[in-house]
């Protein structure tokens, strides 16, 4: 579920009037958050993601290690999580993951609170690929987080290179109110936040056209958005690419082959 379609369901949901409500429907966001004292909080998140499993216990392994990743993303410490997962029928599973790996350096990880490791990472995303070699991963990182050194910065740009992620986002490291991190020393200047941002973002992109020219010559199937425009199950909406063709029918699934790829998107005809 992209952003702005979320947006749209919470938009429709009355604004909490309660000040413990820290995060509420009035965000466009996959988290609630509710103050319990001026330590703690009860934390709420809603994931819409297709891991590749076909076991429901598992899969509620992986939903509960990606909400707790939400927790530290935010700074905090779980003291205790519940996870509820509904399991989708008949297989309807896409091979699609989003995992917010945030960072590869292990002092900024643990500065993050996050408990993984680039290594740990790295070993989990082969054996993903093993179970599922058609698998799309997808994550997001922060260039500039508060004592980030060019040397640890490097060290994220070496797990990328090594991880070829499919797809990724990366964000500039801004304050965020009442975050653990705003108290951190060695604040990164905007300048080098952004400069930063844009060489992860400009190695990705030519990883991204790599694993796109891969499909090349291959049939994929897509769900056609508007006449020329469809998205296979690598794209998800809003946030991912697109496959470009001539004609078709909005609503209807049709398969593309793939002449061109560039460094989001694809480009074929219609079968």
């Amino acid at each position: 579920m992209g952003q702005g379609v979320l947006a749209r369901v919470l938009s429709a949901l009355p604004p909490p009037d309660d000040p413990r409500v820290l995060v509420g429907t009035s965000h466009a966001d996959d988290a609630g958050v509710f103050r319990i004292s001026a330590e703690e909080a009860l934390i709420g998140t809603l994931d819409f993601f297709t891991p590749i499993v076909d076991d429901p216990y598992l899969y509620g392994s992986i939903a509960a290690a990606n909400s707790l990743s939400d927790v530290y993303a935010m700074g905090g410490e779980p003291l205790f999580a519940l996870a509820i997962a509904a399991f989708p029928e008949d297989g309807k599973i896409l091979p699609y993951l989003d995992v917010p790996f945030q960072h590869a350096a292990p002092r900024i990880l643990k500065l993050m609170r996050r408990p993984a490791g680039a290594e740990k990472v790295l070993e989990r995303i082969r054996g993903w690929r093993e179970l599922c070699p058609e698998i799309t991963l997808r994550s997001t990182f922060i260039a500039g987080f508060p004592g980030e050194t060019e040397a640890e910065f490097c060290q994220l740009l070496e797990f990328l290179e090594e991880a070829r992620l499919d797809r990724v986002g990366c964000f500039a490291y801004s304050p965020v109110e009442g975050a653990a991190a705003n108290d951190l020393p060695g604040a990164v200047p905007n300048t080098v936040k952004e400069e930063r941002r844009a060489r992860l973002m400009a190695l990705q992109a030519s990883i991204s056209k790599s694993r796109l020219k891969a499909k090349l010559k291959r049939k994929i199937e897509v769900l056609i958005d508007a006449p020329g425009v469809g998205r296979s199950k690598a794209d998800a909406p809003e946030i991912d690419g697109v496959v470009h063709f001539e004609g078709g029918k909005s609503g209807e699934f049709a398969e593309v082959l793939i002449d061109r790829a560039d460094e989001h998107d694809l480009y074929g005809r219609l079968q």
